[in-house]
This record gives structure tokens, C-alpha cells and sequence, in this order.
């Protein structure tokens, strides 16, 4: 009985009519102009940011980046990360990449890249233009690890 309520809420177009009159007036009375595609970008984001920690969104300028970056020959650090409370927390190193060799473990909370707190960047300043880059160039983190009192720079990357 339960199930059969939520999909029909799920089908419902009243729903669809919600969103879509939430849309209509912000845009038509939010104080500063406001670009439609930004607010559905961001009506977007949050939808899948209710999902779980893992989900995101990526718009078309984050994912055609990513594509570039990974067709012209760039490489990230080797890790699988999540957001955590503003920080990214590394799941795993993956075996023989720069995060391995620099001593990387899975639970490690990197705050800091290149000097600049993880907290201050966009998901595109993190994914593209702070961990991925040509071989051989240098990223410096620095993590916080269970049992450590204080955040520890890494060798670079």
C-alpha cells in the first residue's frame, strides 16, 4: 500500500507543476537577474545531491572537460575520492599512481591543494584544474589521517 502511494506521488504531474511554478517565481521575482539555464543547472545539482554521497552532476563544461583532459593525454592522481563536509576523503589509492607512491590511504581527508583550502574550490577547479594535469608536473596535498593530530603535507605528487 505503502509502494503504490509513493509511485503514484512519483507520477503525479502536480509535481511537475510545483517545480516547475518554484522556477517561475524565482526567476521572475529574485532581485538580481538570473540566468535560466544556471537555475536549472543548479535545480539539477540538487536533486542528485539528494541521492547520496556518492552522485553528482557534472554540466556540459565539467564533463566536455573531463573528456578533453582525458583525450589529450592528462592524468589525475590516481585516487577514488568523495566529497566529505568540504573536504574530499580518499576511498582508495589506486595501485601504481602518484597517490600510491606518495603514500596515500584509503580514509585520508585531503584539506589543502597546492596550498588552497579543498573547501574554496568548484568541483571543476578540483576534478580538472587541481589534480589532473600533463605527467610529471607536481600537486602538493595535504591530508589529515585518523590518529594524527595535525594535518601533514605530502610529498609531491
Amino acid at each position: 500500500m505503502v509502494q503504490a502511494r509513493a509511485q503514484d506521488a512519483a507520477s503525479d504531474p502536480r509535481q511537475l507543476e510545483r517545480f516547475v511554478a518554484a522556477f517561475e517565481r524565482i526567476h521572475a521575482g529574485y532581485i538580481d537577474q538570473l540566468d535560466q539555464s544556471d537555475l536549472i543547472d543548479a535545480a539539477i545539482k540538487g536533486m542528485v545531491g539528494a541521492l547520496d554521497s556518492q552522485s553528482s552532476y557534472l554540466d556540459w563544461k565539467l564533463f566536455r572537460d573531463i573528456q578533453i583532459t582525458h583525450y589529450f593525454g592528462t592524468a589525475g592522481l590516481g585516487m577514488e575520492t568523495i566529497p566529505d563536509k568540504g573536504r574530499v576523503k580518499v576511498i582508495a589509492p589506486i595501485d601504481e599512481t602518484p597517490a600510491a607512491r606518495a603514500g596515500l590511504r584509503a580514509n585520508d581527508v585531503i584539506t589543502h591543494i597546492d596550498g588552497v583550502a579543498v573547501e574554496k574550490l568548484t568541483p571543476h577547479e578540483l576534478v580538472i584544474d587541481k589534480t589532473r594535469g600533463q605527467v610529471n608536473t607536481t600537486v602538493r596535498l595535504t591530508i589529515v589521517r585518523e590518529g594524527q593530530d595535525k594535518p601533514r603535507p605530502l610529498r609531491s605528487l
